[in-house]
């Protein structure tokens, strides 16, 4: 199930709508950004079955950290040598190529259409396999949120809450391997350098 939460944050599109001076995107003139979200995924009926809890952080255009919380750990890292994941509590590291940027939700955070909701259609553009629908939303100065519809009608909603701008710099982005965890390089390329007795 988390690899299914995984999957919708990397691949989720965004639309870019029109907007006044007076309706202000909350990350319009941003270059980074940080906070804490909460991820939901509801049935068809809209009972719960998954919630997870976390902080992100991310330097425009191209780095990403989305830090998992609860239920269980995680550490997804978009930095220059790829996607990293780290299950910390199964103290398991796997590197993998970095995706279209295109691709991912927090890459589309910067723009948006305060106020009122802007959805994205299977019929208006071609979706992330399974996804039939996407609305981004921000009705408030510090608060952005994504609702996803699959084609079981199942709904991922994905709320971002914005905090103060941090003095945030690539050094922040880079992975720190922890002591002890296995890793896998699934990626196309050759590993950066890590401590040799990690690498099973």
């Amino acid at each position: 199930m988390i690899l299914r939460v995984v999957f919708y944050v990397c691949l989720v599109l965004l639309s870019t709508n029109s907007r006044s001076a007076d309706d202000v995107w909350p990350l319009a003139t941003a270059t980074t950004a940080s906070g804490v979200f909460s991820q939901v995924l509801s049935d068809s009926s809209g009972n719960p079955l998954v919630e997870t809890h976390g902080t992100f952080s991310t330097i425009k255009p191209d780095l990403y950290r989305w830090e998992i919380e609860s239920p269980d750990r995680q550490l997804l890292l978009l930095n220059e040598d790829g996607f990293w994941q780290w299950d910390k509590d199964l103290d398991i590291v796997i590197l993998r190529d970095r995706p279209n940027l295109e691709d991912l939700p927090l890459a589309r955070i910067w723009e948006g259409n305060s106020g009122h909701s802007g959805s994205i259609g299977s019929s208006d553009t071609a979706l992330p396999s399974g996804i039939e629908r996407i609305t981004l939303i921000s009705s408030a100065a510090d608060t952005i949120e994504i609702r996803l519809t699959d084609a079981l009608e199942q709904e991922t909603v994905l709320r971002l809450r914005l905090t103060e701008a941090s003095n945030l710099s690539p050094s922040d982005f880079a992975f720190e391997f922890p002591d002890g965890a296995e890793f896998y390089n699934e990626s196309s390329a050759a590993a950066p350098s890590i401590p040799l007795e990690t690498t099973p």
